[in-house]
């Protein structure tokens, strides 16, 4: 397992070459959206991760559309992650902004959901929750890899 999300922009390859199964956290994550009817969701994540184009790939393959934010909406996230979220500092601010962003989305985007899509993001939203439905990545991506576990213990 990759533990960040990040990273995900090599899976494919990675995958072909490992001797090992691995687990995707772009697929655990699409998986889960796939569950809960969700067919237009908001990617927030690193910068590489938003203009990327693995989670759109993924997601595709679902029927699920992946929309990201605006170029200055994708600066204004991606600088908070490697100036606050990356230091371990929550600041309310940033959390309130990302809440009009969400808004923003879902009026403007039609988006029904938000993929946390960075391990750090969802410490912004421990206190007070995002207006929209969320998925935390890293959570799901666990989840799914106690499962394989438990089931290769039985």
């Amino acid at each position: 397992a990759l533990t960040g999300i990040t990273p995900h922009i090599v899976f494919e390859r990675l995958q072909e070459a490992s001797p090992i199964p691995l687990v995707s956290m772009v697929q655990t994550a699409c998986d889960a959206a796939r569950k809960r009817g969700w067919k237009r969701i908001a990617l927030w994540g690193t910068t590489p991760t938003m203009r990327g184009t693995f989670f759109q790939k993924a997601f595709a393959k679902a029927g699920i559309a992946v929309i990201t934010p605006s170029e200055d909406e994708m600066t204004f996230i991606g600088g908070k992650i490697e100036t606050e979220l990356e230091y371990g500092r929550v600041v309310p601010a940033t959390r309130e902004t990302l809440n009009e962003i969400a808004r923003r989305m879902a009026r403007d985007e039609g988006i029904e959901a938000v993929v946390l899509g960075c391990t750090e993001l969802p410490l912004l939203f421990e206190a007070e929750p995002l207006p929209l439905p969320a998925l935390d990545v890293m959570k799901i991506h666990i989840a799914a890899l106690v499962d394989m576990i438990a089931a290769d213990l039985s």
